[in-house]
């Protein structure tokens, strides 16, 4: 595999973006410095912590940097020394990456690879090797990290791009050395057949300067960690790609304003920002995926007009922390799926009231409500709401219509729960086992604790339905599951396998006060 790296030494450098060591910089300006001699070059560097000035030297402004001033000095001034590494381009990056010159070179990779069931033994490489050597039998191309800086300035070697890689439709170029929105255009326009693009992690500046004339169709951007660009920058790019799907997190995103009314997105990703308040987005007319995970959301305040086709919302890892918040959820009727894991609200076991307050939901936090488990979960929240009111001359169910929501909805579903006998409840209690679910690594059941949480769990709910909730803790999809209602520091304590997912928990004695232990296996 080879390939050709520019250094200093070559031509005019500026605009480019280079690597030296383990930094990253922007070249803003090449030639000579006043009082010196020799030729200097300009930088704006990206990595932090390097730079002491504006681009200027003894009152003469040389270069100016695209970085804001608040995040403190970016410039300096470097000879252009052979150990700056410029980028490549994508044709280049591609033959690199994909082109083997010598299938001798394919003894290096490794034979066996772990699999989750055992050894895996690769064969057939020099064959993938061949295939992939043609480049126009490419669909996808993944070149993160390899220094792309665009497709050159070369009509013969564009050319030779445009027919190389027709063929493309899903595109990854994280992490690499593009300045200039023009450099994806150019992009773009060279693989006609692109649906798929993640650009995530390049050096491109606000304000982006876009081709008002250019229109592509890309389903699906990724343009994550930039935070460079503006939202009024992420905006005007995803419409003239005509992206329907777009992730832009990890961004330092503070404000959402100005969303054109006739912004066609239909999947927002926003993970990891820095938001506080989304009404902005409630106007998208088509908006259906809506992720906003580890943002410090704290309320929604959500009108009937707003997010009109929104079917999942994703606000775990929030700081989401009362009740009026879900229930002004109950304004976007088409909402069918919410994940609210990890929130201050979640910190215990609140599920029946979320379904309970959210008749419009179908999946929470990943596992889906069945029409059994929402009766049920309805029905017990009737009976702590009637608990909460307490004995009072007021009739009950008035001050529980002045308290909680739905409650009139409820009781003509379901009646009036009987809370002075005590009979509705503790029927219900009886169908509900408060268990304690623990991950221990190992593969041993008396191995360390990884997490630990208490649910309340239906006894007659079949194991498969408890397999979502599993999924979520272990983070892994390799593991068992054991049921022990004895004290698990007794040596002589039994544990039991969940080996049937067709079986109710009932069936292996699941009780108040039972343990069950996920064991992660390789």
């Amino acid at each position: 595999m080879s390939t050709t790296l520019q250094t200093a030494s070559d031509s005019n450098k500026v605009g480019r973006c280079f690597s030296v060591n383990s930094d990253v910089g922007v070249v803003r300006y090449q030639g000579p410095v006043e009082g010196t001699r020799g030729t200097w070059l300009g930088v704006e560097w990206i990595t932090s912590n390097r730079g002491k000035h504006d681009g200027s030297k003894d009152g003469r402004q040389y270069f100016r940097c695209h970085q804001p001033p608040s995040n403190g000095p970016h410039g300096s001034f470097i000879r252009p020394v052979d150990r700056l590494v410029f980028g490549q381009t994508l044709l280049q990056a591609a033959k690199h990456r994909y082109i083997v010159d010598d299938l001798s070179e394919l003894k290096d990779i490794p034979q066996t690879i772990d699999g989750r069931r055992g050894k895996i033994e690769a064969v057939g490489l020099d064959k993938i090797a061949k295939q992939q050597s043609d480049l126009t039998s490419l669909t996808v191309l993944g070149l993160d990290s390899c220094r792309v800086e665009g497709i050159g300035s070369d009509e013969h070697e564009i050319k030779e791009t445009r027919t190389s890689l027709r063929n493309v439709c899903s595109l990854s170029l994280a992490n690499n050395f593009m300045v200039n929105w023009t450099n994806v255009e150019d992009i773009l326009d060279a693989l006609p057949k692109l649906k798929t693009l993640d650009i995530s992690a390049n050096h491109i500046f606000s304000p982006v300067s876009i081709d008002s004339t250019k229109r592509y169709q890309v389903d699906t951007l990724r343009i994550d960690t930039m935070p460079s660009l503006t939202w009024a920058d992420i905006v005007d790019i995803s419409k003239q790609l005509q992206t329907k799907t777009l992730s832009y997190g990890w961004s330092q995103l503070q404000n959402i304003v100005c969303v054109p009314e006739d912004w066609q997105i239909e999947e927002l990703s926003l993970e990891s920002n820095l938001l506080t308040d989304i009404a902005a987005l409630g106007t998208l007319p088509s908006l259906r995926v809506l992720n906003l995970c580890l943002n410090p959301l704290t309320t929604l305040d959500i009108k009937p007009s707003q997010f009109p086709s929104l079917h999942t919302l994703n606000l775990s890892h929030t700081q989401i922390d009362s009740w009026p918040t879900i229930d002004t959820l109950t304004n976007i009727s088409t909402l069918r799926a919410l994940n609210v894991l990890h929130t201050p609200l979640t910190a215990s076991d609140v599920r029946y009231q979320i379904i309970s307050r959210l008749p419009q939901i179908t999946k929470l936090d990943g596992t889906v409500i069945t029409e059994k488990e929402r009766t049920e979960m309805e029905r017990y929240y009737l009976v702590q709401c009637a608990r909460s009111v307490g004995s009072s001359e007021q009739p009950v169910l008035e001050m529980m219509i002045g308290k909680y929501p739905r409650i009139q909805e409820l009781v003509q579903k379901h009646g009036m729960p009987g809370v002075n006998s005590g009979k509705q409840e503790n029927k219900l209690k009886s169908r509900l086992a408060k268990v304690t679910i623990q991950v221990v690594q190992d593969n041993v059941l008396h191995g360390s604790i990884i997490c630990s949480e208490s649910r309340s769990l239906i006894r007659n709910m079949m194991v498969r339905q408890l397999l979502p909730v599993v999924i979520k803790l272990a983070k892994t999809r390799s593991f068992k599951v054991y049921l022990c209602n004895d004290a698990v520091d007794s040596k002589d304590c039994s544990w039991t396998l969940l080996d049937n997912e067709t079986r109710s928990l009932s069936f292996y004695g699941i009780q108040n006060g039972s343990m069950l232990r996920i064991l992660l296996t390789k």
